[in-house]
């Protein structure tokens, strides 16, 4: 669990500001979800986003919607 939690969280700008990065760290960056997650909620409470609230809002929906459409998939697949 942490082989996958530790990168996406290192990775979604949380720990260090997202405007000095590297073109080869930034690719692996506006792939997390959780980056988009983590500014939409700096740029709420700190007005200071990177990305546009509302582009970060809709990736966290569309991520969300995704996830519970492959959710809802799998446990209609499982017996009882």
């Amino acid at each position: 669990m942490n082989f996958i939690v530790a990168p996406i969280f290192f990775l979604s700008g949380a720990l260090f500001p997202l405007s000095d990065i590297s073109p080869t760290l930034r690719v692996f960056i506006n792939l997390n979800p959780l980056t988009y997650g983590v500014d939409g909620i700096r740029g709420t409470l700190t007005f200071n986003s990177h990305i546009n609230i509302f582009w970060d809002f809709g990736v966290v929906f569309l991520v969300m919607a995704v996830l519970f459409a492959i959710g809802t998939y799998m446990f209609s697949k499982t017996e009882a």
